[in-house]
């Protein structure tokens, strides 16, 4: 729920459009600023870094979530 309305808020876009599988460049329109500010308002929601690598893999929603997921658990072992 929090990657969907920091999503939705940097996108501008009502958080009830945005699905766990909703392409975020194709559907959205997020385009590299865009993407950009969305991975920076999830290392301030999330107290995590998130590398260029992992950022390329977040297409979906869902993968943002699941790389965030992994990269704290990564950082916290």
């Amino acid at each position: 729920e929090k990657i969907t309305k920091i999503v939705a808020d940097q996108m501008g876009i009502d958080p009830k459009h945005i699905q766990p599988e909703t392409p975020l460049r194709d559907e959205l329109g997020a385009d590299s600023l865009d993407s950009v500010e969305i991975t920076i308002a999830l290392e301030d929601e999330f107290d995590v870094e998130i590398s260029v690598d992992v950022e390329q893999g977040m297409r979906t929603v869902r993968d943002a979530a699941r790389r965030i997921a992994e990269h704290a658990l990564y950082t916290s072992a």
